[in-house]
């Protein structure tokens, strides 16, 4: 009986150890996905800003205002 038990818990520990070593890596794979995901939504942003310039210069340019500004100078 007694070796059965020390079996039984023997290989609880080892499960218990196998399941922290997984946590450990889903750990690690979340924090670099973070970090990647961080990275992308900066480019993202940064799209987001580009085309919005670039938007507002065609509709300046559609209304008059780059020759209004060429005027001024």
């Amino acid at each position: 009986m007694s070796d059965e038990l020390n079996d039984r818990i023997n290989k609880m520990e080892w499960t218990v150890e196998q399941h922290a070593a997984e946590l450990k890596e889903q750990s690690d794979t979340t924090s670099h996905l973070k970090k990647s995901l961080y990275g992308i939504e900066k480019t993202l942003i940064q799209l987001k800003w580009f085309a919005i310039g670039m938007i507002a210069l065609y509709l300046l340019d559609q209304i008059g205002m780059t020759e209004i500004i060429k005027l001024m100078r």
